[in-house]
């Protein structure tokens, strides 16, 4: 099944957020540790999220984690930004593809309810092997001191 494919799947049966893990790559004493993988618990459904390092694209699985050798699993659930969004259920899921046409990254928008006013948009990219998080807040157009296009 592609990602698309089990982004519709999650999406219809996810529920809400209850716990997120990280497999993290033990880079060893002198390297950098990364994610490796992303498993997202939800009520109804477990997602996990894959770093393919050949082409350093994403890969969507439905169910639990798998831990690849040379990784050990940390809990994320009460770190941001997966704190704000537990007990949250996923509204939108976005499958991201860069300019070279690969599918390198996914984009979740947490809610309680579809007319909620805060949300919570958490994005996951695969750059350099790794999965790198990413928490994205809306900018609001402000009021006054905006340029018009004839004062520019």
């Amino acid at each position: 099944m592609s990602n698309y494919d089990h982004m519709w799947m999650l999406h219809d049966t996810a529920g809400n957020l209850v716990a997120v893990r990280y497999s993290i790559y033990d880079a060893g004493p002198d390297g950098q540790d990364w994610v490796d993988a992303v498993e997202i618990r939800f009520e109804g459904a477990t997602a996990s999220v894959y770093a393919e390092p050949d082409f350093d694209t994403i890969r969507l699985e439905l169910g639990d984690l798998t831990v690849r050798e040379g990784c050990y699993v940390k809990s994320a659930t009460t770190v941001k930004p997966w704190v704000a969004a537990v007990g949250r259920s996923p509204t939108w899921i976005w499958l991201l593809t860069n300019q070279q046409g690969y599918e390198d990254g996914l984009r979740f928008e947490f809610s309680m309810s579809q007319q909620e006013e805060e949300l919570n948009v958490i994005t996951l990219v695969v750059i350099a092997s790794g999965i790198q998080i990413f928490s994205c807040h809306q900018s609001e157009l402000p009021v006054s001191g905006v340029l018009d296009d004839t004062t520019a």
